[in-house]
């Protein structure tokens, strides 16, 4: 555990690292090339020092930055040096998005890559590669990934290995910062792959780091260890602070998680020293994230929510929004470890506005297209080489070709004719098989729509028809009048749930797993509140983020919650367990410690029958067990991955 003394140190540089003002470069590099600036004269040779210095904004405070820019915008006055003036420009766009004025970065990135003209080159990619960085980091993924894509298709064909390596990170960087883990472990892991040159891994040793958080983050704990070791040895090599503290804070987490608190004491020490001769707030506030999950780790939960708190403001204020997910986060798990249940349930639910915020800016299905934008326009450039190989192959042939003409002319017309004939029956195919496609689809989305209708009117249904009997008792003044208007309440509460859930579904094309783990968690929240002697667990390992359908979402959540009240009702049990499980097979288990249940009896009842005819119609299994020593077991899960 850290000492007092560290954790306040480390405390008060996080919050005051805000409002950091000049430091000194701490590397021998940056310290050579900042020597040399002072001792020449020639104006030329403090031209390409300002840049080389500024390039390495890795490592350099954005207060040293900002004072080397100002000298090359002085030495620009009255003069004309049109490369110079895109290369500084460009590394304003990078000093602005590192203080967080990303709009500003932004509108300069454009207006240089306007100005500058055709043929478009190396200037013009970094000034689109620094206009990415600012778009991931004020939550704009999908547009950085759009420009991402054109910048990799470029460098592809120009064979240009560094900006290829370089679009691969911008790739990953932006998928892992909408939580597409998976997406962006493929794109990173095609940079490790794309070269064995490690001349480009310490100029991006990021492309390691990244992908260590993301195997981090689905729990390839071992995988993601041996990654992190190898970005923190290239950042080293690089002379790069910057990524070393990143590395240093992912390898702090992943220790952990390895219950060696330790390891992750000296790492979250070294990154602070690290950190010490920079001021970039983007990793500022991912320091301060890391502090509070870790205070969650070692029992400091007040300490823990305070620093979370803060850095949230800092994040507000600074428009920083892009790190409030990971913030609320390490909120919400400083509540959950002090069992501060109301405030873990609030602080979910932002977090679920947050999600549904993003999800809306960064849709998979727009990622996607871009995606296949760039797989055909690589298979076209592919395409075109071909051609070109083709043609000159062609032309060294082109004597011999003419001698044969005569005798192909005939041959030509023959097959174009069977050719014509063949194109008309694939034709007459395709719509055939376009039209049962479109008949297939408009039978089955009627088929959903009444499933989904018959579910609301039976559920409804009951709910109007208890509400119009209480009504009717009400008016005649038979029972007890606060019963009924209880009976009232909880009859309407139902149907609007009931409404809620399934416009959450049906509002989405195709949901996940988690969107559901995500959703039931919220849901539990606030019906525990009502049963204040039972506690509550809730494990999630999904490793394969399964899509379903809205129906068969509306399905599991009405099974779950079944389940659940099940539970509380009939097993006076203490302590209620659900565990989401997805592999190559998936699972949900919702396990009570209660007085269990009597074979003949439970199987005869019509609560059962009709939750395992819910779950035959989606194709699933629904097993009740015993639970050790006592309890319950209901086990949901697809008959396909038990076939």
């Amino acid at each position: 555990m850290l000492s007092k003394k560290n954790i306040r140190a480390l405390s008060v540089f996080l919050f005051c690292l805000w409002t950091a003002g000049y430091a000194k470069a701490q590397t021998p590099v940056l310290n050579r090339l900042k020597k040399q600036f002072e001792q020449t004269k020639d104006i030329e040779t403090k031209k390409d020092l300002i840049l080389a210095i500024c390039e390495r904004n890795y490592s350099l405070s954005t207060d040293t930055q900002l004072r080397y820019l100002r000298i090359g915008d002085q030495i620009l006055k009255g003069k004309s040096d049109r490369e110079f003036f895109f290369r500084l420009k460009t590394l304003y766009v990078n000093y602005l998005g590192r203080i967080g004025r990303f709009d500003e970065a932004i509108i300069l990135a454009d207006s240089l890559f306007d100005s500058w003209g055709k043929p478009k080159g190396p200037i013009t990619n970094q000034i689109q590669v620094q206009k990415c960085r600012s778009l991931i980091r004020s939550n704009k993924s999908g547009e950085a990934i759009e420009i991402s894509f054109r910048l990799l298709e470029e460098a592809e064909k120009e064979k240009d290995t560094n900006m290829v390596i370089q679009s691969y990170v911008l790739l990953g960087w932006a998928n892992m910062e909408i939580e597409k883990f998976d997406e962006a472990i493929k794109w990173l892991e095609k940079g490790v792959g794309y070269t064995r040159n490690e001349e480009y891994f310490i100029k991006h040793p990021s492309l390691f780091s990244n992908l260590a958080s993301c195997y981090n983050n689905i729990n390839k704990i071992d995988l993601a260890f041996a990654t992190v070791n190898k970005g923190l040895e290239y950042a080293r090599r690089g002379e790069s602070l910057t990524l070393q503290a990143n590395a240093l804070n992912i390898r702090a987490d992943i220790y952990l998680k390895k219950k060696n608190k330790a390891a992750a004491e000296k790492d979250l020490e070294e990154a602070l020293k690290v950190r010490e001769t920079l001021a970039d707030p983007y990793y500022v506030l991912s320091d301060m994230g890391q502090l509070s999950y870790f205070y969650a780790s070692v029992g400091e939960y007040s300490k823990g929510v305070q620093i979370a708190q803060r850095a949230i403001d800092i994040a507000t204020k600074g428009k920083q929004f892009q790190k409030l997910m990971y913030l609320y986060s390490a909120l919400a798990e400083n509540y959950r470890a002090s069992g501060q249940d109301g405030k873990l349930a609030r602080t979910l639910e932002r977090i679920l506005g947050l999600k549904d915020t993003i999800n809306h800016n960064n849709s998979e299905r727009a990622i996607a297209e871009l995606e296949g934008k760039y797989e055909y326009q690589k298979h076209q450039n592919t395409i075109m080489q071909q051609r070109y190989e083709l043609s000159k192959s062609r032309f060294i042939l082109i004597g011999s070709i003419l001698l044969l003409i005569l005798s192909i002319i005939l041959f030509v017309v023959i097959y174009k004719n069977y050719q014509h004939l063949q194109r008309r029956k694939l034709e007459t195919m395709l719509n055939e098989q376009r039209q049962l496609s479109e008949e297939a689809i408009i039978t089955a989305g009627e088929k959903e729509r009444k499933r989904i209708a018959a579910d609301l009117h039976d559920n409804l249904g009951a709910h109007a028809a208890a509400i119009s009997s209480n009504v009717k008792y009400l008016k005649e003044g038979i029972l007890n009048r606060d019963e009924l208007i209880s009976n009232l309440d909880r009859n309407a509460s139902g149907m609007v749930n009931h409404l809620n859930d399934t416009i959450w579904v049906l509002k989405n094309d195709r949901l996940r797993l988690t969107n559901l783990g995500d959703r039931f968690k919220l849901w539990l929240q606030k019906l525990l509140v009502n049963y204040p002697g039972v506690r509550h667990h809730v494990y999630e390992h999904i490793e394969n983020d399964v899509e379903l359908s809205p129906n068969k979402i509306l399905h599991l959540f009405l099974l779950l919650k079944e389940s659940v009240n099940n539970a509380l009702k009939h097993s006076r049990c203490k302590d209620l367990t659900v565990r989401f499980i997805s592999g190559k097979e998936w699972r949900i288990e919702v396990e009570d410690n209660g007085v269990g249940f009597n074979d003949d009896s439970f199987n005869a009842g019509d609560g059962l029958r009709n939750m395992k005819q819910r779950a035959l119609e989606c194709g699933w299994s629904l097993a009740l067990e015993k639970a050790d020593p006592h309890g319950t077991k209901v086990i949901l899960r697809d008959e396909a991955t038990i076939n």
